[in-house]
């Protein structure tokens, strides 16, 4: 198990003998067909996979970042069950994780403090042109849709701060990871998909919105999850074409009577939790408004304009 042992953080306390050994033999039997096998072009630093199977693009780019940040060790991700066995061994043998018995596999994990998720003012998107990937911001304006730099800034700011930077670490490269939702100019973004609307062949889905957590005086108005399904009884009606729907300033709303509150043990106040607060919605249409206006810009589809200043006027004359 020595390599295995590299990825184990030194600095944490180590588990009991008895425990380890148990784990030790654990792994070894989940890791016949030895998973460990190194890539040629790196024998001795690939603890988890092989470069060699991977595409020859994602291959080069991996070589490339390896020999500029300079890690000791490489481990490549693909989302096996034998990945997984593995990743929960090191895990818990480092006391990073230790089993739940009340239910099959549950765990309680305790991760480091000095572990930072993705910081969304670290995270750029690099293309030739900046509108491919934010919108058009006003002068001035900071966009919260995202960072942009181009991609010579990004080689220059790389070759900087990077040689060196995972001596004595482990990169992981996961194909798998998250990504920025909006991963070009959201502007674009919504126009491609209102686009689908003049497709005859695309049977767009209806869109429906609901806030279970509204309050009134004395705490929710809807009564819990579990009566969730009476909401959802109305939406099937809905798609299927009953007429139970009134509309209201801000789109269709279940019509008097409508939603079927039988079984529920709690009086749902219909009058309060439909009730549509006159400067509440103005302050909300006039921020939406100073949003698109600001961070979208030009690149703000007509549609989406319409749409807004028809809701606008809509609840002006409430």
């Amino acid at each position: 198990m020595g390599q295995t042992d590299l990825l184990i953080n030194e600095n944490k306390q180590e588990t009991n003998m008895a425990n380890d050994k148990c784990l030790d033999e654990t792994l070894s039997r989940k890791l016949k067909d030895n998973c460990y096998a190194c890539a040629p072009d790196y024998t001795g630093s690939v603890l988890y996979g092989n470069l060699n199977d991977l595409p020859e693009k994602v291959k080069c780019f991996i070589q490339d970042k390896v020999q500029q940040c300079q890690p000791d060790y490489i481990h490549i991700c693909d989302g096996t069950e034998k990945e997984r066995d593995l990743l929960l061994y090191l895990l818990q043998k480092d006391g990073t994780i230790k089993p739940l018995n009340k239910y099959e596999n549950c765990w309680l994990a305790r991760t480091d403090p000095d572990d930072v998720a993705r910081v969304e003012s670290k995270t750029f998107i690099c293309t030739t042109n900046k509108t491919d990937t934010i919108p058009n911001t006003k002068d001035g304006v900071v966009s919260t849709l995202g960072n942009w730099m181009s991609p010579s800034d990004m080689d220059c700011l790389l070759e900087s701060r990077f040689p060196g930077c995972m001596k004595g670490k482990l990169v992981v490269h996961d194909p798998f990871a998250m990504r920025p939702f909006f991963g070009y100019n959201f502007g674009h973004y919504l126009k491609h998909w209102l686009s689908f609307q003049d497709n005859r062949k695309v049977n767009c889905p209806k869109i429906f919105h609901v806030n279970w957590f509204r309050k009134g005086p004395e705490g929710f108005l809807w009564p819990g999850f579990g009566e969730n399904i009476c909401v959802l009884d109305w939406i099937f009606r809905r798609v299927q074409g009953e007429d139970c729907h009134v509309m209201s300033p801000v789109g269709y709303i279940p019509r008097p009577g409508s939603l079927n509150m039988a079984g529920l043990k709690q009086e749902v106040d219909m009058n309060a939790l439909f009730e549509l607060p006159v400067e509440f919605w103005k302050a909300e249409v006039d921020e939406l408004e100073h949003y698109f206006d600001s961070q979208v810009g030009s690149d703000l589809p007509d549609k989406i304009k319409q749409e807004l200043n028809q809701l606008k006027q809509r609840i002006y004359n409430m």
